[in-house]
């Protein structure tokens, strides 16, 4: 590996082909290389849940003398970029896809990128608080969600998924709305607020609102010490999305609401399995009523 190939972009490029265990390690890396370049091996192994022989072993694999030289290599790469942004000739368009990349590739990256959001999220899904989840569930009259941009396709894909099990949910795309029914919550609701960074003003805002009313509170984000979490009786936490400089990705992810989805279907599966009786019941219903819609 040499400094002008990119330690980064090297990693990156070799992602697919790596086993799961050094793939979370190269992934972690690349997503947050400005974290990794001051970690310890220890530390290292902690994040990514592996031992730190296999830490060892990923820095061998990219024929690296040490760890302590890959992150010399990372800081001098982050240095780099630091003095060249901003490019807009080379600025990626979303999830790493650059001007000039042939179809072929934008697949692969694309497949990739996704795979890794998936992967990572259930690495971070505890199955405790997927159980701390259920049990408020089962308590409550009305599941409750908060979220605006791209968050609200997961928010409209839990409303359809609990609908069909039997619960009563409440979704309203407008901001404004979205605050004035936080103020008429109360114990009997679930609430989930959903934010990518954390830091969406309206989500928080109306979570933080919600909780204050007595209702219970989940977050569903990448960032564990983003705003939103002081706000939520339960966070789960989604793969991150950086800019490589540990800040929230400037646009929207179009991998990050796949973490969101995966996250409420998990939470929704574990749900209709603890209710499974009344669940399939549900399930016929719908599913007799889609029937008659169709042609």
């Amino acid at each position: 590996m040499t400094a002008a190939n990119g330690t980064i972009a090297v990693i990156r490029e070799r992602l697919p082909e790596l086993n799961p265990a050094l793939r979370r390690i190269g992934t972690y890396i690349v997503r947050s290389p400005a974290q990794a370049k001051s970690m310890t091996i220890r530390e290292m192994a902690e994040k990514c849940d592996v031992s730190e022989a296999t830490v060892t072993r990923f820095v061998k694999e990219f024929s690296l003398d040490s760890f302590q030289q890959m992150k010399i290599s990372l800081a001098e790469e982050l240095s780099r970029r630091r003095e060249q942004l901003p490019v807009s000739e080379t600025r990626e368009i979303y999830d790493d896809i650059k001007p000039g990349d042939p179809l072929d590739i934008v697949v692969r990256k694309v497949h990739g990128a996704l795979r890794e959001t998936l992967d990572q999220t259930m690495a971070k899904l505890r199955p405790e608080t997927v159980a701390q989840v259920v049990q408020a569930l089962s308590a409550c009259e009305y599941v409750v969600f908060f979220a605006t941009g791209t968050s609200a396709l997961a928010a409209e894909n839990g409303v359809v998924r609990f609908f069909r099990v039997g619960k009563k949910c409440i979704f309203y795309r407008d901001q404004s709305i979205q605050q004035f029914a936080s103020l008429n919550l109360d114990s009997k609701c679930v609430v989930f607020g959903i934010s990518n960074s954390g830091r969406t003003k309206a989500t928080v805002r109306a979570l933080q609102i919600a909780k204050e009313q007595g209702a219970h509170t989940v977050c569903i984000t990448s960032f564990p010490n983003s705003p939103i979490t002081r706000h939520a009786d339960i966070s789960l936490l989604t793969a991150e999305q950086t800019d490589g400089f540990e800040r929230p990705e400037p646009h929207e992810s179009t991998t990050a609401k796949i973490g969101q989805i995966a996250v409420l279907d998990v939470i929704y599966s574990a749900y209709a399995i603890h209710h499974h009786h009344d669940a399939v019941q549900m399930l016929a219903e719908t599913d007799r009523s889609v029937a008659e819609g169709k042609v």
